[in-house]
């Protein structure tokens, strides 16, 4: 099946290209009517790098400029070694523009608040011509619109690891205080968890320090903890673009890596685990009525919880997280589960 932009699809429509040199129609003039633009052979035929040829098809896919179609993949060719190229058809009237440094990027279609078009999802895969400057050119490699960024000059890229995706994605953005500075290029699986490449643009990279800190953005979090349940979540566009939170930070150079974390609560306590940090580690001869998530009281009001109960010898240890702000004297601490600590410890 093929489809052209929404209007033309449910309204039709006919194009047409007027030469300079050629000759003023008169009354009742015959013209041919052709079925697109590469059978016309009025368009100039350039060839193309791609990166793969997932979602196009020759005949079908179209270059846009400024929200018309100036041209339209003409050719599908997959070469040895798997590398795929093609030819594309361009109208005469932008011909002006294929230069040194034009782009040709290739983008896939994606409902978002910001691009809410259907007719992007009924056309599929386009390709978009970003004019440039430099002597005329007609062979041009084709980039995912995804990493458009790295054809910025002054770009910076940063790498972030996490123990899981999080939903998190190449093409969502990052976001610094609701404006976006960069983009998530690629999504990669290692055996010690997930790392991404980010891209910040170059506007925005002195924001980006050697303190900062990177959140997931994209998805709802659920808290149970001491005082009841939390539940947080991200603005309309947030949870439909996801992507990337920064918290710009003061100190030092940007790092050329940094940790991605679950949510705001683990990045201020720089934990990347799912478990909450440990703050105290408790001990008693014997297991008094207590287990992993009990709560830890202090003059009845609740300032923690036990994370998790191990037995270690000739006593019964304990892991316990207490809320920031809240000290708890060492007495305290240990007539709280009424034993001692275990020896050896301090």
């Amino acid at each position: 099946m093929q489809l052209e932009n929404l209007s033309a699809l449910v309204n039709g429509a006919i194009a047409f290209d007027s030469p300079a040199d050629s000759h003023v129609a008169s009354q009742n003039d015959e013209y041919h009517l052709y079925e697109d633009l590469a059978h016309s052979q009025r368009g100039v035929v350039v060839t193309l790098d791609l990166p793969d040829g997932d979602g196009l098809k020759a005949g079908s896919t179209p270059l846009m400029y400024q929200g018309l179609e100036v041209g339209q993949l003409s050719k599908l060719n997959l070469n040895p070694g798997g590398k795929v190229t093609g030819e594309m058809t361009v109208d005469p009237s932008v011909v002006t523009l294929l230069r040194e440094k034009t782009l040709i990027q290739m983008k896939k279609p994606k409902l978002s608040l910001d691009n809410p078009s259907i007719s992007t999802l009924l056309t599929g895969n386009t390709f978009e011509l970003v004019p440039g400057e430099g002597e005329p050119r007609n062979h041009f490699s084709v980039m995912p619109a995804d990493k458009a960024l790295l054809d910025e000059p002054n770009v910076a890229t940063v790498t972030l690891s996490a123990p899981e995706s999080y939903g998190i994605d190449g093409g969502q953005p990052l976001v610094l205080h609701g404006v976006k500075v960069g983009q998530v290029l690629e999504r990669k699986l290692t055996a010690k968890g997930v790392t991404f490449q980010v891209a910040i643009d170059p506007e925005y990279r002195d924001l980006i320090h050697g303190d900062s800190k990177f959140v997931v953005n994209s998805r709802l979090d659920v808290k149970v903890g001491l005082d009841g349940v939390q539940v947080l979540g991200a603005s309309a566009s947030e949870w439909v673009n996801g992507g990337i939170r920064v918290i710009p930070g003061e100190k030092g150079k940007m790092q050329s890596s940094y940790p991605l974390y679950a949510n705001l609560e683990k990045a201020q306590e720089n934990s990347l685990s799912e478990v909450p940090t440990t703050t105290l580690s408790l001990s008693a001869e014997t297991l008094p009525d207590v287990q992993a998530g009990s709560v830890v009281l202090y003059r009845k009001f609740a300032v923690g919880e036990i994370i998790a109960v191990k037995p270690a010898q000739g006593c019964i240890r304990y892991r316990s997280a207490y809320q920031a702000g809240v000290p708890l004297p060492v007495d305290q601490q240990q007539r709280l589960l009424g034993g001692r600590r275990c020896e050896g410890q301090a």
